[in-house]
């Protein structure tokens, strides 16, 4: 396949991927305001419950559009959402929410038993939304960047996307991430992400993984790499601020170098780590390792490792700066063994 034909029909996959993500922001669901917040000075709102994610409520009422409320100033909450409830010891509950006798307590409804637990037990919530269509239980983003430079006629542009389906015990997502650099000798170089991961949420934070991806990266010389494969994983620490997880698997995958093509198998051990700051600026902050050490190709290492940095802006809308490096210790000869980059975008989430 020649760069210039795999060039267009990459940019054609990236405009229909974008177009069904654009879809999903242009038709949303209507609300049903029917959850109630107490809070700590007495006051009463009802609206619309959206999660507990890091330490803050996100709520959307009809008069103040969507706001924040910080978990402490929360008295107990009243709702008939189907919620997903991750406690600090590791256990995940499926069901609604009503006040218990005491301050700070919740009592969680499932469909074998009513359960009370105290605020601090909970690390976050999520709806469900199983009384919706699959469509309207999607949520995800879009981000967008452009870089350039006079002297060097050098012009970069990046694209990403991401969206995450939830189940009572399991979650799909899929994240496409591309860079694309046309230089002033008229060289263009692509690098593409496309990563789609199923995962099933075990006991005690433990949980299973399903992969499937597909990369490009003309700096190391591969033109298509497409790979399957699984392991298993458990989230070591999950609070309101700080998450740290760590996972590992095989992974089987089939790559097409400049002039050769060939299969392989691998070992993958991954790390990540994250900090929030969920108070206006909201600030995301996340680290993630990938080694993957070759079956089937004596010697060969290939690693990922990125950071990002995310800050709101405004509601929805983010500034995202993030860097990656990778390598291969066998890539080809006329290629480069690392590549790396700094990549800012905009982010909006949906």
């Amino acid at each position: 396949m020649s760069p210039l034909y795999f060039t267009a029909a990459s940019a054609d996959a990236v405009r229909k991927y974008l177009l069904v993500l654009l879809a999903m922001v242009a038709i949303p669901a209507l609300a049903k305001y029917d959850d109630v917040i107490y809070l700590k000075n007495g006051d009463r709102l009802s609206g619309d419950v959206k999660e507990l994610n890091k330490d803050m409520l996100r709520y959307k009422t009809d008069s103040m559009g969507t706001i924040y409320v910080r978990w402490e100033d929360i008295q107990s909450i009243e709702t008939e959402k189907f919620l997903r409830v991750e406690l600090k010891n590791g256990r995940r509950l499926v069901g609604t929410l009503a006040r218990a006798d005491a301050p700070e307590q919740l009592t969680i409804s499932t469909r074998r038993q009513d359960e009370v637990h105290y605020f601090d037990e909970l690390v976050e919530f999520v709806p469900l939304k199983l009384r919706d269509n699959w469509f309207d239980r999607i949520e995800g983003g879009v981000k967008f960047g452009l870089n350039g430079t006079k002297g060097s006629n050098t012009v970069q542009w990046n694209l990403g996307a991401n969206a995450l389906y939830r189940g009572e015990n399991w979650e799909f997502s899929t994240r496409w991430d591309s860079i694309f650099t046309d230089r002033s000798d008229d060289t263009t170089t692509e690098r593409i992400n496309f990563a789609n991961a199923y995962r099933k949420l075990l006991s005690n934070r433990w949980f299973w993984t399903a992969l499937l991806g597909y990369e490009r990266n003309d700096e190391l010389g591969i033109e298509n790499r497409y790979s399957g494969g699984g392991g298993v994983g458990r989230f070591l620490i999950r609070s309101n601020s700080f998450e740290l997880l760590f996972s590992g698997g095989l992974v089987a995958s089939r790559e097409f170098r400049t002039d050769t093509a060939n299969s392989q198998l691998e070992a993958y051990a991954n790390g990540s780590l994250a900090w929030f700051k969920h108070r206006f600026p909201k600030t995301d902050i996340r680290t993630d390792v990938t080694i993957l050490p070759s079956l089937t190709d004596s010697g060969r290492i290939r690693t990922n490792w990125d950071i990002a940095v995310t800050r709101e802006i405004i509601e929805d809308l983010a500034l995202d700066l993030s860097v990656y490096y990778t390598t291969d210790n066998q890539s080809p000869d006329e290629a480069g063994r690392d590549d790396w980059g700094v990549v800012t975008a905009i982010e909006y989430t949906f």
